[in-house]
């Protein structure tokens, strides 16, 4: 790898609208984001509000097709809160969609000042971020990003 910014850095992304739509299928584009992610130096892990042992292999099976092979996936039990899992696995960053939790407060607000969460807004994909983990971590700290609106007449 050439790459003259190697970073080390845990990303977490919720699975639910991030991944995995509410069609269960994958979300136009996510492969080639986490990729580009991975080789600019980001571990990237995944979690989930799904605890079945057959909904979590199903899922297992998804994000292999993606290239991973082992794939870090926590999920969250009946009786824990996300929050909890969520510092427990300690990520640089989280990146979160709003109502991912389905609590009336977010993770940005939850955690400030514990963990860096990027918030992006129910029509935003991962697909328009930045292929630089570092960039991910500035835009962090700014409001929740939205979809790119196609602003020509």
């Amino acid at each position: 790898m050439t790459n003259n910014h190697f970073i080390n850095m845990k990303i977490l992304i919720f699975v639910e609208k991030n991944i995995i739509g509410l069609d269960h299928e994958v979300v136009v584009g996510v492969k080639e984001k986490l990729n580009h992610w991975i080789e600019n130096g980001a571990e990237i892990e995944f979690l989930t509000g799904i605890n079945k042992f057959m909904a979590l292999k199903k899922l297992d099976d998804q994000i292999k097709e993606f290239g991973f092979s082992k794939p870090k996936i926590h999920d969250k039990k009946d009786e824990e809160k996300f929050v909890n899992v969520i510092r427990k696995i300690k990520p640089d960053l989280l990146i979160e969609k709003v109502g991912n939790s389905d609590e009336a407060k977010t993770f940005k607000e939850k955690l400030p000042g514990e963990i860096k969460v990027l918030l992006l807004e129910e029509d935003a994909t991962l697909e328009l971020l930045s292929d630089d983990p570092k960039e991910l971590l500035a835009m962090a700290s700014e409001d929740p990003v939205e979809a790119i609106k196609d602003n020509t007449y």
